[in-house]
């Protein structure tokens, strides 16, 4: 017997990676990780045909290479 194929809906992906996104940094979750999420979500959206962007969630801490770089909210 075939097994059933799952999937899950790009806004429960989005809404769980906006979460992880916004929160702060800890053992757990650090740049880097950040990073690897942003990516995550940006391929799935755009696989998706979903993408309509993002915006920082703090405008005065988003330079390049800093955490507040990855710290965003996609649409």
């Amino acid at each position: 017997m075939a097994r059933e194929k799952k999937t899950i809906s790009i806004e429960s992906l989005k809404a769980r990676f906006n979460e992880i996104l916004a929160s702060p940094v800890n053992e757990h979750i650090d740049l880097g990780y950040k990073r690897a999420i942003a990516s995550q979500l940006e391929w799935a959206l755009n696989q998706a045909g979903a993408y309509k962007g993002y915006r920082y969630l703090d405008n005065q801490n988003c330079e390049f290479g800093t955490l507040g770089y990855w710290e965003r909210q996609y649409y």
